[in-house]
């Protein structure tokens, strides 16, 4: 190997790790859900560090803001087996910090080489997440089952990394609404980005759930559609799918559950979360159908397969 090529990289590494050239970005949106490295070592301490006193938490990702984690959360914490947001920690982004993370670690390796040799390239993002673990479960009784939702699936392939063993649920929800839902609340965002971040986080979605399923443990993916249409079967799904004793739940509570949040009843650019009646608020789907001819173009254009592929039309005709 030539004497420039062996030196190069352990040059770059410092330059980067001194701020003389910025550090290489992962795509948040990357798909290479099996190219992931945990030293044994760190994943012992990790497990260590998380404990077994608590069976595993559940994670509600929503496919990005505006997705209805909320409405999804509430109903899964009626179980009183539950213990929802630690801490009242509403939500937790860590698997959005892994970029971040790996580059604090590539500084670490870069400080003294010697390291690199000891650690596997992911070992941050364990290490980080059974500690988050333990801290976060410390505030849950004995037993309870934890719940925390993120509407975000960005650094989805570093979940498990992050949280081994726990249990995910993916949140889906119709990318017109989402823009519709999303502008309302935040009018400075642009369409067009908007409906791509929905188009790129659906895909890495559906991606993972197909990667999940080639391995055998499938990840249930619902949409929130279908979960406000029928709240009382998804509840019924989440006591199966979580060991929640059915005879538990508070099933007369589940319709007078009220809507946090929802973009349909606060102003522009504003958000409250007084809680307001499912059964008398504005609709929850259908904000897009007001769009102009130029809106829906351009969405189709720019999210039209992923529209399609989630199973929310059968054409570009809608």
């Amino acid at each position: 190997m030539p004497l420039f090529r062996r030196i190069r990289r352990p040059l770059v590494r410092t330059a980067r790790c001194l701020g003389l050239v910025p550090s290489r970005r992962e795509d948040p949106y990357d798909r290479r859900f099996d190219s992931l490295e945990v030293s044994p070592a760190v994943a012992a301490a990790a497990e260590r560090m998380r404990g077994t006193l608590h069976p595993p938490a559940v994670w509600i990702l929503g496919v990005m803001p505006r997705s209805g984690t909320v409405y999804t959360g509430e109903l899964i914490r009626l179980h009183p087996q539950v213990y929802a947001y630690p801490n009242q920690m509403w939500e937790l982004p860590l698997p959005e910090l892994s970029g971040d993370l790996l580059q604090a670690q590539e500084r670490f390796f870069a400080l003294f080489e010697h390291n690199r040799e000891r650690m596997a390239r992911h070992d941050f993002l364990r290490l980080s997440g059974g500690a988050f673990m333990a801290y976060l479960l410390g505030f849950v009784p004995d037993g309870r089952t934890a719940l925390f939702k993120v509407p975000d699936v960005r650094y989805l392939r570093h979940f498990e990394t992050w949280f081994p063993g726990e249990r995910l649920l993916l949140l889906l929800r119709d990318g017109r609404d989402v823009v519709a839902s999303t502008l309302k609340t935040w009018p400075q965002k642009s369409f067009r980005r908007v409906a791509q971040q929905w188009s790129r986080a659906t895909h890495l979605a559906l991606d993972y759930a197909t990667y999940r399923e080639r391995r055998g443990d499938p990840v249930p993916v619902w949409k929130y559609e279908d979960i406000v249409r029928d709240p009382h079967a998804f509840a019924r799904w989440a006591c199966d799918a979580y060991d929640l004793p059915p005879d538990r739940y508070p099933w007369d509570e589940i319709d007078r559950l009220p809507l946090r949040g929802a973009s349909s009843v606060h102003a522009p650019g504003t958000v409250t979360w007084e809680p307001v009646s499912l059964a008398e608020s504005p609709r929850t789907t259908g904000k897009w159908v007001s769009w102009t001819r130029r809106q829906k173009r351009v969405f189709q254009a720019i999210a039209g397969d992923a529209l399609q592929r989630a199973g929310y039309v059968t054409g570009a005709s809608w």
